[in-house]
Parts: C-alpha cells; structure tokens; sequence
C-alpha cells in the first residue's frame, strides 16, 4: 500500500494506529513525545467515507491523512469491534488503487501470526476500501520512542524477536509465491508486542525465482536488483536487514552515503555504528550482498544467524493476547545460556503457570554429561547440552537439538549422537522386554544395528524412553536448514563411513572424524536410517507416525546414506529426498538400514 503520511502510536492507552503503519510524525512538534492530540473528526472530513461505510462501520476518530489516502478508528455494527478502516483518495479506476486491489486479491486469504490480517475491501463510489486489524504502532514509532529515552534504537533482546517474526511472515508469503517488495520499519507492525508485517500494496506473485519488476518500492531499502529492474524473495530480505540495522543503530546504513543511496545500494557502502559488532555485521553484509543467490536461503536464516552472532538464545512466549508476558530472549551469559553449533533456539513455547527457574529438563532415566554447558528455556528451567543414557555397560550420548525456525519447525528435542549399534541394542531389548529375534549383525557388536523392522526400532526406541526421529528432527539436527557454509552433514576437515563392505563401529576414534558441526556422527554415511514417518503415496508429503507400531505395509520414510555408497550424503542429495523420500516397507528388514533414537525434552 502506499502509505498516508501521518499516523499514531499506541501504547498502553494510546490511541490504536491505523492497519497500514500510516504515521502522523509530520503532525509532531520537534522534540515532542508520544502521539499529537486526536485529529478531530469533521462532517466535512466524514462525507464520502460515512456514505459508503454507514452500514456497516461507525467512523469513530481519523488515525491519519496523507497523500494517498486516510484511516479511520472505526467499530463494526452492531458488535462494536474496533478495526481500521483505510480510504484511498485516488479514484478506483486509477492506477494506485487498481495496483492495491491486485495485491489484496492475492493476499486477502492469508492468515499467518505475523502477517497483519486483511479483513474485508470493497469498491465503493469509486473508491476502496479495505479493513484490518488494528495494532499498537509501528517499529518505526518504537525507535522513536527508544531514541527520545536516550537510548539509539529499540534494544537489541527486544529488536531480535521482531525480526524472528517479522522473517517468519515474510518465508510464509515467500511459500505462496508472493514478494512483499516494501519492507520497512514503518510497515512492520506492533500488535501487543509482537510483529506483523503489514502494507501489502506492492505485493508480487513469483512467476519464478526472480522476476522482473517495475520500479516499486521505498528507495532507502530497496535491493540492488531492484535498481537494476529485477527482484524476488531476496529483495525482501535485503530490505528486512537495512530495516534492522535502521532500528538498531537509529539511522540506516546509508545515512553516511556521499554518492547517492542508489550508489550505496549498489556498492554495498554501509554504514555502522560502533555499537554493531563485526560478527553482527558480518551476517548484516550476507544478507546484504550484492547478488540475491549470496544472501541467505530464508529470512529466517538470516534472523537465526543474527541471534547467533549476538551469543542470543530467542524464545517465544505463548502466552494469549492481551496477558503479561515474560521477557522473549535470554542473553547467553557464561554457564547459563549456550547457543547449539550454527543453530538458534527460539521456537520452544513456556509452560504456563509463571517461572520455573531452578528445574534442570532432563528426559527421564538420563544424566548430564559432566562439565556440559546449559541452555536456559523461557520458563527459566535448564536443559544440559549433552546427557546420557546407559542400558547395561552401554552408554549412548544424547545431544539437545534446537531447531533454526521456519514453518513446522520441531520443538527442541535429544537425539542420539550415534546411530544405536548391536550391543546396545541387545541391551535396550533386554531391560525393556523387547523380543530381539536372531538377525545377522554384519560389522559385529559395535556395528550400528541393521536386519531390523521399523516397528522392532520404535519398541526398542520406546523402551529407551523415546521414539524414533521425525524426517524433519532428522534434518534439522543434519544441519539441513542451517549449512554454515557446509555441502553436507559433515563438519569442515571430517571424513565420511562409504564405501564400506560393513557397516563400521558406530562410536570411537574413527566415528568421531564422521561429525557434523554438531557432534552428531555418521549422518552423512555408514547406513539408512528409519524415521517416524510414511509416504501416503506419490507427491504426498510424509505423515508422522505416533507410536511405536508401523503398519507392516506402510512406506516408511529413511534418512541418511547407505555404507556401501562411494560418496557422503549432501545438502543437495537431502533437497531431492525431501521431495522424493527414500523409502521402506515397514515389515522389510535390510541390511542397510538402522535407526537412532531421540528423547524428548520434559
């Protein structure tokens, strides 16, 4: 939407802004703060809008007038629920708004948390119309209101959740084909403290990857290629990262600009206070690189990677709305907060009923590992970053996983650092009463377990006190989803179990050389592994199983790289299983495939 020029804040009881992030800075004297007095509303002012709205909304105060249109606090009839109501002034047949109806049609349907709802449009005495939610104020107005009490923008812990949520609703547009193509502070909205990314006027369906496009969009955040004519969901988030560092520093990165802010775009000329670290600006300049294909694969890669820079751990309160909530990041000071290889945590919701600071989430029948660090979750328990657990004179270690976001993003979950090898196994079915029927164990008893059905791995798994991983933990703990550089699940100078006769003993000198950059080994070799998941059929996607019972003709789904293959597992390879999975019949055992096991977090 291109947007009026005048808005209001709302805080606490202030009046709500208008749904688009129209402001009403210009109406503020220098040195004022907080929001001007109520613009009045006059007969005059109501004339055409009461006429098309009377029926169906009360115009209760003008939020803001500019250039292209107003905003009205308005309540429904009969319920008295307050919306925004927003008016163009240019007629509907005229280019603004045939441009703002089109990006409505595409997005009218969307529901997303962090998106700002659009609730009705309509054309009326040839003008438009268009409903949504109210919110609080804009991000802009916040920094407003951070700099007029001393400090240079919005605090970091806090900034840090806003762009988690605003990179979440803008990957959901970018799932459904649409580039928002005007990210900016003042169109990402507060609505009881948390963001939704609103004004959609110059929205865009992909026709591919990267399109071209009309000179569209605020020039301070525009991408390079949009200078050059072209854009796609990377423009976004180029546009997201010099919003952030705006709201960060309290002036953009081009504010130092001596060519022009085409030229600084261009060139990448960007401009940081000392108050932005150089691992902070590192990522900043990733997701600010020239070319689209050198930025991050995902907004909220780019939003992870942040917090991480910053020693951040985010997590989200699920606390409804219009209750207190908590604080939303925890700060990783020494021994408390710890930030799992390149992933971040933010998606672990609290449990209600206030803090539980002093309770350590353990999985029940396992201990921490000696000197591990911790990981501090918003209820204030800790969750050691490895623990154990042993099954006679076998010990598997167990590593705390926090996946990096994104839709469907799994709750932090243990997975085992190895695949579960035949000694251990024997042991797991022993102490839980698991028939363990006779089976060739090709590699001996250190080997990973192989000939076993998927059913046999989930009641082994289950008698652990688990399950077996879902296709997503899997590649969330592969570091599918966060690469760090890496072509697969193997850290930098590691060495691959494939091309093997036998499996290889699952744990020890040589395993050790098989980790990714999380510890966990052999994910990119030494055998398949089951998941708890089936293929309900071709171009489905796979349906979590809950459970440890598998119907004996199911598809299972299977992860990881059989041993006899000459090359590792790669992300590449994962990209093609994702949407081709290698599967298994269930009732099947094959010499090539094992499993390993994940606890679930208390």
């Amino acid at each position: 939407m291109n947007q009026p020029d005048q808005t209001q804040v709302n805080t606490g009881d202030r009046p709500p802004v208008d749904a688009s992030g129209t402001n009403a800075e210009a109406t503020r004297t220098a040195g004022q703060v907080g929001p001007p007095p109520p613009v009045p509303a006059t007969e005059a002012d109501r004339t055409d809008a009461v006429v098309s709205v009377a029926q169906q909304y009360e115009l209760v105060r003008q939020l803001g007038r500019g250039t292209f249109g107003e905003v009205w606090l308005a309540r429904k009839n009969p319920s008295g629920i307050e919306k925004a109501v927003k008016v163009l002034h240019q007629p509907a047949d005229q280019d603004t708004a045939k441009r703002e109806l089109k990006s409505l049609e595409l997005i009218k349907n969307l529901r997303h948390p962090y998106l700002l709802a659009t609730e009705d449009f309509w054309v009326g005495g040839n003008k438009l119309y268009i409903v949504t939610e109210l919110a609080d104020g804009t991000l802009r107005g916040r920094m407003k209101e951070c700099i007029a009490e001393g400090r240079p923008g919005i605090p970091l812990d806090e900034l840090l959740v806003y762009l988690h949520e605003s990179a979440e609703g803008l990957d959901y547009l970018h799932q459904k084909q649409i580039t928002h193509r005007d990210v900016k502070p003042d169109n990402i909205l507060v609505v009881n403290r948390h963001a939704k990314v609103a004004d959609f006027g110059l929205v865009r369906h992909q026709a591919a990857a990267v399109e071209a496009v009309s000179f569209a969009g605020t020039p301070a955040f525009m991408a390079p290629e949009i200078w050059l004519g072209e854009g796609g969901p990377a423009s976004d988030q180029y546009a997201l990262a010099v919003s952030y560092v705006e709201l960060r520093q309290g002036k953009t990165p081009f504010a130092f600009a001596t060519d022009g802010v085409m030229a600084a775009h261009v060139e990448g000329k960007f401009g940081f206070d000392d108050l932005i670290p150089e691992a902070e600006r590192a990522v900043l300049r990733k997701a600010m690189a020239r070319k689209p294909e050198d930025r991050y694969p995902t907004c909220a890669a780019f939003a992870a990677a942040l917090a991480d820079s910053e020693g951040r751990a985010v997590v989200r309160s699920d606390t409804p709305a219009g209750k207190p909530q908590p604080k939303w990041l925890i700060p990783a000071a020494a021994a408390a907060v710890v930030l799992l290889g390149v992933g971040v945590y933010f998606g672990f919701f609290a449990e209600k009923g206030g803090s539980r600071a002093g309770e350590t989430a353990t999985p029940a029948g396992a201990v921490a590992e000696p000197g591990t660090e911790l990981v501090t979750f918003l209820d204030g328990r800790q969750a050691p970053q490895w623990v154990t657990l042993t099954r006679g004179p076998e010990t598997m270690r167990f590593r705390l996983i926090t996946p990096t976001g994104g839709p469907g993003t799994p709750m932090p979950f243990y997975l085992a650092a190895a695949k579960v090898w035949n000694q251990l196994h024997q042991e797991a079915c022993k102490a839980g009463g698991v028939p363990d029927p006779d089976r060739e164990q090709p590699g001996g008893p250190a080997a990973p377990v192989v000939n076993v059905t998927a059913t046999q791995a989930a009641a082994v798994a289950a008698a652990m006190g688990g399950r077996l991983p879902t296709p997503d933990e899997w590649d969330h703990a592969a570091g599918f989803h966060d690469r760090g550089g890496l072509a697969g699940p193997l850290r930098v100078g590691g060495a691959a179990r494939v091309g093997l006769k036998e499996p290889a003993p699952a744990t020890g000198p040589d395993a050790d050389r098989s980790a990714n950059a999380l510890g966990l080994l052999d994910m990119g070799g030494n055998g398949r592994e089951w998941t708890a998941a089936v293929l309900p059929g071709r171009g489905q996607p796979p349906l979590p199983v809950d459970g440890a019972a598998f119907d004996p003709e199911a598809r299972v789904v299977l992860r990881g790289r059989a041993y006899f293959l000459r090359t590792p597992l790669t992300f590449a390879d994962m990209e093609l299983e994702r949407d081709e999975p290698q599967t298994q019949f269930a009732r099947e055992k094959s010499a090539y495939t094992g499993y390993r096991v994940v606890l679930p977090v208390p």
